[in-house]
């Protein structure tokens, strides 16, 4: 479920097979921001990444339970991507 001014864009398995990417796009026009209710079969890290699937620089990654809500900050008409991998990877 999806909190908030964003459309989820893609759920998608990684190019190289190493867990999955999750796409957010904001609605609004406007900074703001949206909370993703996630239910995965495992904890899963969500480590924020750019459009080719690679870890941003400086941005922390957050490790989420298997029932948890992964909060997201979006600038104005902005996209945000995760890619949600087992924390051993």
């Amino acid at each position: 479920m999806l909190d908030g001014d964003a459309a989820l864009d893609a759920v998608k398995q990684a190019h190289d097979g190493g867990g999955w990417v999750i796409r957010l796009h904001e609605t609004a026009g406007r900074q703001s921001s949206a909370r993703l209710w996630l239910r995965w079969p495992q904890p899963v890290l969500a480590v924020p990444c750019d459009m080719l699937e690679r870890p941003l620089s400086g941005v922390p990654s957050v490790y989420l339970e298997c029932e948890q809500v992964l909060a997201v900050d979006l600038a104005p008409s902005g996209t945000a991507s995760w890619r949600l991998q087992p924390p051993s990877l």
